[in-house]
Order: structure tokens, then sequence, then C-alpha cells
């Protein structure tokens, strides 16, 4: 642009402070390549570059199901008229998916509990692409059936097309005896 207007290159100029001094000395200045490619950027480009491979093999390794539990707080338990002691539970279940899947609710502990899924007569359901579902479970213990008062509790998710899993640990409540 300088040299456009008829004035001596440098005079109006993107330099620094050391560049200013090489030419006043009458040397070249640095050249912009060699600016750049230093080894603090070069280990901050390092860094970035792992980040972002790290955030990429996070997004494939992630679970496609979601699955969050949610125990009663009040009552903790409920004894119903045949003995038998119900816990109440919102269960939300993610399909994380671009398509939708059945589903498979399970419960795993010891003594041996039932499902109930109030609105479902089985305990399988369908759920939309990237969609979640609310469920309103109970788990039920015979009368019979010696339990402490925080009986450990499994609940299972399957997807069955899949045959993917994941659970979530919680309690069952009951009376002390």
């Amino acid at each position: 642009m300088m040299k456009k207007v008829g004035k001596p290159r440098g005079l109006i100029d993107y330099c620094t402070f050391l560049d200013e001094r090489l030419e006043r000395a009458g040397a070249h200045p640095i050249p912009v390549w060699k600016r750049v490619v230093r080894p603090r950027t070069m280990v901050y480009a390092t860094l970035w570059c792992a980040i972002g491979i790290g955030l990429v093999v996070a997004l494939f390794m992630r679970d496609s199901i979601g699955l969050t539990v949610r125990h009663d707080r009040n009552p903790v338990f409920v004894t119903l008229s045949d003995g038998t002691i119900r816990n109440g539970y919102e269960v939300k279940v993610q399909n994380m998916e671009t398509e939708p899947h059945r589903f498979r609710l399970s419960a795993k502990a010891d003594p041996e509990l039932r499902l109930d899924i109030q609105g479902l007569e089985m305990n399988t359901l369908e759920i939309a692409a990237d969609t979640s579902k609310k469920l309103r479970v109970f788990l039920l213990a015979r009368p019979w059936f010696t339990m402490t008062e925080r009986t450990p509790v499994r609940l299972w998710v399957e997807n069955l097309d899949t045959r993917e899993r994941t659970y979530y640990d919680t309690h069952f409540q009951g009376p002390e005896r």
C-alpha cells in the first residue's frame, strides 16, 4: 500500500519491536511461519487435538439407554390388606438412539420381589427415538419373606432389540423386624 502512495515501506506496518530493531540494523525480519510454529503453539495445538479426539471417543462410547430411579419418600412403604409390602418408584427410561426400541424393566433382589408397572400388563414398553418415558413402578414383597429394613435392589432395563442392558442400584424399604 505504501508503494502505491509513494511512501517508503514500513512507515505504517504490522511488526514487533524485535522486527523493528532487526530492520534498523539492516537485517531481514523474522518470517511469519517462524512466529507461528513455536514450541508453545505446537503444545497448544496438540492439546486441543487430544481434547477433540477425547470428546469424539466419549460420544461414541456413551450408553444408548438412560435410567433414572427415584424412590417415593412419603410414605416410604405401604402395607397392603393381604400383608404385602409395597414400595413406589418413579422410573425414567431414555432411548438415546435414532430409532424406536422395545425395552424390558426387571428387578433383582434377595428375597425375590415382584415388579409391577402402572399402566402396563407386561414389563415391556416401546420408546420412540431420542425420547424418554416416565413410569410409575411398584415393588412388592410377600408378607412371609424375611427382609432387613433396607434391602438392596437392582433395577435392570434391557433393550430387546440390541440386547444392551443398564442398571440402577436402589433399596426396598420395609418395616423393622
